[in-house]
């Protein structure tokens, strides 16, 4: 019993590495869409204001 136990253990680390690899490239992905997001609001706002003043 112990050694199927250890026999799973190496697939739960491949799993949790895999895992934490798109986990990562997920938060990166989201943190550059929600940069680019909030600068093309801010051109918006400031593009509004810019005709507003004119």
């Amino acid at each position: 019993n112990l050694g199927s136990e250890r026999k799973k253990m190496p697939n739960y680390t491949w799993w949790n590495t895999w895992l934490a690899s798109v986990l990562e490239k997920v938060n990166n992905f989201l943190v550059l869409f929600l940069q680019k997001l909030f600068h093309s609001c801010n051109v918006m706002s400031d593009a509004l204001i810019y005709s507003r003043l004119k």
